[in-house]
């Protein structure tokens, strides 16, 4: 499923065969795919990518007279970013329920690799989030403490959405970016109905999204 803004108007659901069709008529030059040939993976032990980095971010965005904060980590790939005044996108990877976020995800990514194959072509800046709860790096990076009584109460869709819109506004901001660098979110299964909905949401924020696997529309 994509989610995209035409002619900065409207947004449009295509089924994922018909994505496949119009990237196929219309893209950019096919590359071959990645090797999965464990023998050329990294072993454990191997450190890829960058050390994450983090910005504050609200423990309830909900709530007005809750004010705590925690340290919400991301990673960066600005290789081939030309900086300041560049008009390239801005791909935005989100995380979720799976392995926790590492410094390969933006270079080297089982989570949202068609975004970094396309960061030389289009000189974008790949950005990726770690969703709240799910690895967080230490407690000062986490949006609960041990002491509290019900530490899962800010674990939601609805929470992680709007972390995604401030993380937007802190990236703006510390990176200079302006409305002609156009955002792309990307995600599979669970944080690809996140990159979905946060297009729904946000569309003020976010151009387009490319939602893999996303279920979402749930059936009980």
């Amino acid at each position: 499923i994509i989610f995209l803004s035409e002619n900065f108007g409207r947004t449009t659901t295509m089924k994922t065969g018909t994505v496949l069709a119009a990237m196929a008529a219309t893209a950019v030059t096919a590359r071959p795919l990645l090797s999965m040939d464990s023998s050329s993976a990294p072993t454990s032990s191997e450190k890829i990518g960058p050390d994450p980095s983090y910005f504050t971010q609200e423990q309830d965005h909900f709530d007005e007279h809750n004010d705590n904060t925690w340290q919400q980590a991301y990673y960066v790939n600005a290789t081939y970013w030309e900086g300041p005044g560049s008009t390239a996108p801005v791909f935005l990877c989100v995380g979720g329920e799976g392995p926790p976020l590492d410094g390969s995800v933006v270079v080297a990514s089982p989570h949202c690799n068609i975004a970094v194959e396309w960061l030389e072509e289009t000189k974008a800046i790949m950005f990726a989030v770690e969703h709240r709860y799910y690895g967080c790096h230490n407690m000062s990076a986490c949006p609960y403490k041990l002491t509290d009584k019900d530490p899962l109460k800010y674990l939601s869709s609805h929470q992680a959405i709007e972390d995604l819109a401030t993380f937007h506004a802190h990236a703006t901001e510390e990176y200079n970016l302006t409305s002609s660098n156009k955002w792309v979110s990307f995600g599979g299964s669970y944080p690809g109905m996140l990159a979905g909905w946060f297009r729904v949401k946000h569309p003020e924020l976010v151009h387009a999204s490319v939602a893999s696997s996303a279920p979402v529309s749930a059936i009980l």
